[in-house]
């Protein structure tokens, strides 16, 4: 989810070193970050988050990461699947098995 810049977004996906990650990114800073350790590539991940202001939480394959209870939401209005956002383009190398969004 995100503005379509690099200043705000919410990121659920995983990084170069094969970790489950997510962040969220307000104003340039970022306010939640949390990494898992690595999942073995071709095997099914589940991931998770959850988010309000001050109070954030995301999982990987069962593991709930610590509370981020210091942590503003941006305002935003672009769901990108598979892909960071059209302005930062780091694409999924892989596929979605399902997607559930509540609002």
């Amino acid at each position: 989810l995100s503005d379509n810049t690099a200043n705000n977004f919410l990121d659920l996906g995983v990084d170069y070193m094969n970790r489950p990650e997510s962040f969220i990114r307000m104003g340039g800073g970022i306010w939640f970050d949390n990494r898992h350790t690595p999942y073995t590539l071709g095997t099914v991940l589940r991931m998770g988050i959850a988010y309000q202001n001050n109070n954030s939480i995301n999982a990987a394959n069962g593991v709930i990461s610590p509370l981020g209870t210091n942590v503003s939401i941006p305002t935003v209005n672009l769901l990108a699947l598979g892909n960071l956002s059209p302005s930062l383009p780091r694409y999924l190398n892989g596929t979605i098995q399902k997607i559930k969004y509540y609002y």
